[in-house]
């Protein structure tokens, strides 16, 4: 069922949203933890006006846990739209996979909306203590997307 208050607010959508699915080899994905409601997510947000859903999920990547993929070209892309996937409204989303390379020994900082990032392996969020504190189908994208990558 739609957030009343935030159609109120927003309107029903649909809404442009990114995501940046963030891998670290072998097999680690980046999630952050929402400060608003503290689940887990992939770090990702609206789009700006002007702004490609690519530079979005840059962009959001960066606010929310320091990690500038600049450079980095997405190897997956997969496009969720369905009208019941977020249950504040109609929010689309375009999930964008990013692999770090090897040489990659930086450090994942939260900002922004973000109260804390932490790498976990795609399988552990269907058990304690992810299970049920993932956000919207975000366990759902992480596994279509990380099939062949993990």
């Amino acid at each position: 069922m739609p957030d009343a208050a935030y159609i109120a607010r927003w309107g029903a959508g649909p809404h442009e949203a990114a995501d940046a699915l963030i891998v670290r080899e072998p097999g680690w994905v980046l999630l952050i933890r929402r400060r608003a409601d503290g689940l887990w997510a992939m770090p990702g947000g609206f789009l700006n006006p002007g702004e490609t859903a690519l530079d979005a999920a840059r962009r959001e990547a960066l606010e929310e846990t320091s990690i500038d993929l600049t450079g980095i070209e997405p190897t997956r892309i997969l496009r969720a739209d369905s009208p019941d996937r977020d249950p504040r409204a109609h929010i689309c989303t375009t999930v964008h996979l990013f692999v770090l390379p090897r040489t990659w020994w930086g450090v994942a900082v939260a900002g922004d909306d973000a109260a804390e990032v932490r790498w976990v392996k795609p399988a552990t969020l269907v058990h304690p203590p992810y299970e049920g504190r993932v956000w919207a189908d975000h366990a759902r994208l992480i596994a279509e997307l990380t099939e062949t990558e993990t």
